[in-house]
């Protein structure tokens, strides 16, 4: 990442446009805007509660609401909708909130929008009182669920289609709750809430396999999140390295407006990049995110963003400088901004930056230095 004090320039004798090409330890980067597929649930009146198909595109300022699949409100057998997972079987899966089959399972065929009740009673061990809430699909289809209190959360593990669960574990939250659990290329990671102060702490924690009774914290965004005060919603995975997919919303909608943004959150740095914006209102909000990236074994993508938030307007993972450079000034353009984001599967070794421009007289500098980088070449 570009330090903030430290930005590296583009310099010419005459007005240009900026071209640029940068390689990751000489494998491509995706710096094109690409479409990301999800699945969002959403909360609302009485009758309102959709799960929607939405494409998450960072060349547009607002994600519409795709395809309606479904919509489950607290009296349907299959409603409500809380926390979505997707499984390698190509299905949605979610612990219905409310309704006849409140602590059972259910399942949806988003190319169908067939709905069945895979279990109307979850199979934990008899005399467990603690229903599921958070779910979790791992590649080899095993479904992961956590719920209960504060104090004890208890980790199941799930064959599909089996009649049986298997207790891995506690883990204690205290003073926070679980909200949203998810599986990246398959490790479990989930985020919390504090009620006090709302929105209060907003972090991501990621659950050790063989200690489960301790989830590490990897990221507190709470800083972040301060003006206006927002939250961090559901969680799901991306096909980018050690990124996930979430959903941040403003916590006083009444006084901040009704909007939430579709983000991706690197686990390993702690930055984010803003895709786009959902609207809604307060008749509906969204609450529950998921995808088939969830299912991906494989290796992952890189990505580099040039302007995290997108306050350029370039659109998509591109920067727009907002410098001008003629024969009559001294000073550089901006390649990038402060928040650059970048996904990746290793340390970086090296970066190359390659002006493409037919014009001569053109070169980088670099203004203000970092420790350990070496520059070298124009």
């Amino acid at each position: 990442m570009f330090p903030s004090v430290t930005f590296l320039s583009y310099r010419k004798t005459v007005l240009f446009y900026l071209l640029i090409k940068i390689v990751f330890i000489l494998i491509p980067a995706q710096i094109k805007s690409q479409d990301l597929e999800v699945f969002i649930g959403w909360v609302g009146n009485s009758q309102n509660y959709p799960l929607h198909r939405v494409t998450l595109n960072s060349g547009f300022e607002y994600c519409e609401a795709g395809e309606l699949l479904g919509n489950f409100p607290p009296g349907s057998p299959f409603g409500t909708v809380f926390d979505l997972t997707y499984c390698p079987d190509s299905k949605i899966y979610w612990v219905p909130l409310s309704g006849p089959n409140a602590e059972g399972l259910v399942q949806l065929n988003p190319e169908t929008q067939q709905v069945l009740v895979i279990y109307d009673q979850f199979p934990f061990s008899e005399g467990v009182q603690v229903a599921a809430r958070t779910l979790a699909c791992k590649p080899d289809t095993t479904l992961y669920s956590a719920g209960g209190s504060q104090f004890n959360y208890p980790l199941y593990k799930t064959h599909l289609g089996e009649d049986s669960s298997v207790l891995l574990g506690n883990f204690n939250l205290y003073p926070r709750s679980l909200f949203s659990m998810t599986n990246l290329h398959g490790d479990l990671y989930f985020t919390t809430i504090l009620n006090q102060p709302y929105p209060g702490e907003r972090c991501i924690y990621k659950v050790d396999t063989d200690v489960y009774s301790n989830p590490e914290q990897l990221i507190d965004f709470s800083s972040q999140f301060q003006n206006p005060p927002r939250g961090i919603g559901s969680i799901t995975a991306s096909p980018y390295c050690s990124t996930l997919i979430g959903i941040i919303f403003n916590a006083y909608p009444h006084i901040y407006g009704y909007e939430a943004e579709a983000c991706l959150f690197n686990i390993e740095t702690g930055e984010l990049a803003i895709l786009c914006t959902l609207e809604y209102s307060s008749q509906n909000s969204p609450v529950s995110i998921t995808s088939e990236y969830e299912t991906l074994s494989g290796p992952c993508e890189l990505l580099l963003d040039l302007d995290g938030d997108g306050s350029s307007g370039a659109g998509g993972h591109d920067y727009l400088s907002p410098d001008t450079v003629s024969c009559l000034s001294n000073e550089g353009a901006r390649i990038a901004d402060e928040d650059v984001f970048i996904a990746k599967d290793a340390p970086i070794s090296f970066m190359t930056i390659e002006i493409l421009s037919p014009h001569t007289g053109e070169y980088l500098d670099l203004i203000g230095s970092v420790a350990g980088l070496t520059v070298s070449g124009q």
